[in-house]
């Protein structure tokens, strides 16, 4: 399972579309539904794939959040579990950039 955030990171705060790309044993697309729960199970998101195992959901994360997405295979099988990347802090996310952008 991979997921894509929109511009490449989960920013506190800030509404994001995030892609999803969910491959079986085989390598191909495989269809899934899943939710998005905080560390207390709370659901902030539910997606499904749309075509060969690709999808989106959105989600606003909040500072200091851990998410995780619990995802199923259409077709029937387990539930897995996948943590999603860390919520990064708009201004550490600002900071490091303009520090890379003066670097070259």
């Amino acid at each position: 399972m991979q997921f894509f955030p929109e511009g490449g990171q989960l920013v506190a705060g800030v509404r994001s579309v995030v892609g999803i790309k969910a491959l079986g044993t085989n390598g191909r697309g495989l269809d899934v539904q899943g939710q998005v729960v905080d560390e207390q199970g709370v659901v902030v998101a539910q997606f499904n794939s749309y075509h060969l195992g690709m999808g989106r959901f959105e989600i606003q994360p909040v500072a200091g959040h851990r998410y995780t997405a619990r995802v199923r295979p259409t077709t029937g099988g387990p539930e897995l579990s996948y943590a999603l990347p860390a919520v990064q802090l708009l201004d550490l996310l600002y900071r490091y950039r303009t520090l890379a952008t003066l670097m070259g």
